[in-house]
């Protein structure tokens, strides 16, 4: 009878991890980031729903072919660099309705297209550094230098 009981309690804790990974899959399958209002959708992923559907396009010819579609891997990611964590938003919100194994693997297949189409066309760095810039920059420094020793004058 011992045995019987923890034998029991595992059996039941296996099946309710089961169903609840199976209610999840059912979830995410079933849901659309886009059916949300556009403020709610701004608050969530940082960006509207047309930037949002760009993205997309941009990026659909680079996603592999899975279960989950590419709008929701797009609404995972995204979700994630805007708040910063799993815990606080991608774990407990309905529209994405992913686990934390699965958002691994979301993000890293994601962040290396986005890295790879996206920086490319919105990031942009200074090539070379202008010697006005460098002028510019000393004298200020030189301002401020002289603000803090007490070395100005009041002429």
């Amino acid at each position: 009878m011992s045995v019987f009981i923890p034998s029991a309690y595992l059996l039941n804790q296996m099946n309710w991890k089961s169903d609840e990974k199976v209610a999840r899959r059912l979830l995410r399958d079933h849901s659309n980031p886009l059916d949300i209002p556009e403020p709610v959708f701004i608050s969530y992923y940082r960006i509207n729903k047309e930037a949002f559907r760009n993205v997309v396009s941009d990026i659909e010819p680079l996603i592999h072919l899975s279960s989950i579609p590419v709008e929701l891997k797009l609404a995972t990611t995204l979700r994630f660099l805007a708040e910063g964590g799993f815990q606080r938003s991608i774990g407990k919100d309905s529209h994405i309705a992913c686990d934390r194994t699965t958002v691994s693997k979301i993000l890293k297949e994601m962040l290396n297209v986005l890295e790879r189409t996206q920086c490319p066309k919105w990031v942009k760095f200074m090539k070379f550094i202008s010697p006005i810039y460098i002028f510019t920059t000393n004298l200020l420094y030189l301002a401020l230098l002289a603000a803090s020793t007490g070395l100005t004058s009041n002429y």
